[in-house]
């Protein structure tokens, strides 16, 4: 039999992890770092060593007013993720950085004010767009569906999306929120984020009814075709509500994929 090698690691050419001389005022000293001066790596160091010292109060403001840019984007950072003032004091004494801004809730009003004025803009637009597939006419064909931050219509949070059906951009939101922080329940403080009462199930309801309502005071259009759950029952609502006169009604078009969806359970049973 062939004698097994004892090689594990192939030899390498050269020196490795050698001390460079770093020479100073005080004399010529051996140093024990294994990164070569000038090198990329020790680059990279460098300019993770200066963004950790670096102050907040250096940094350039978001326009003319008293917030920086670097505390605006870190609430949002956190936002994003869902995390909150707690989430960025722990990164930041984690990463060695200066501690985040105490006043968290005005960013969040900042981010919110920012947030609300893309997303309006946004849909106008994505309304803009329907038309002109539309061939220009303002009865538009919409997809109707309603979703709950928990299953089992039991979420203290749920919203209301209408799609377009042509560009398959969203142009109009309505968010429900049961929940409520204030110490006297019968009597809401004027910032009180609940603005629904009853079924969570029924928020979707609610929510077409009302984006319906006021699709033409709101983009002067009309939504005549509507698509969405089989089992919903805001079509049911909005026709009964006549919610563009008596010359004018609400056409329903079946989804496909629920029919399937309900035809398959009464095969399976």
């Amino acid at each position: 039999m062939p004698r097994a090698s004892t090689k594990v690691f192939k030899k390498r050419r050269g020196v490795f992890n050698k001390g460079r001389c770093n020479k100073s005022n005080d004399g010529c000293g051996e140093s024990n770092s294994t990164v070569p001066k000038n090198s990329a790596d020790e680059k990279i160091v460098l300019m993770v060593q200066s963004f950790v010292l670096m102050k907040l109060n250096h940094l350039p403001k978001c326009d003319s007013s008293e917030n920086y840019e670097l505390n605006t984007r870190l609430v949002y950072a956190m936002r994003c993720i869902g995390k909150g003032a707690e989430s960025a004091r722990m990164f930041c004494g984690i990463m060695n950085l200066p501690p985040p801004p105490t006043k968290f809730s005005k960013y969040n009003h900042i981010l919110l004010q920012a947030t609300r004025e893309t997303c309006e803009h946004s849909m106008a637009e994505a309304v803009r767009e329907a038309v002109d597939e539309n061939d220009g006419k303002r009865d538009l064909a919409v997809a109707v569906d309603g979703s709950w931050q928990k299953r089992g219509f039991s979420s203290k949070n749920g919203l209301v999306t209408v799609t377009s059906v042509d560009t398959g951009k969203v142009i109009d939101v309505e968010v429900f929120s049961k929940h409520c922080i204030c110490p006297n329940k019968t009597k809401h403080l004027q910032n009180c984020k609940r603005n629904f009462e009853g079924y969570s199930g029924k928020m979707e309801v609610a929510g077409a009814l009302s984006i319906f309502q006021r699709s033409q005071s709101l983009y002067n259009v009309r939504y005549t075709k509507y698509l969405g759950d089989g089992d919903s029952k805001a079509f049911t609502s909005i026709v009964e509500n006549k919610v563009y006169g008596d010359h004018c009604s609400v056409e329903k078009l079946e989804c496909i994929g629920h029919v399937m969806k309900r035809m398959g359970h009464v095969f399976d049973a």
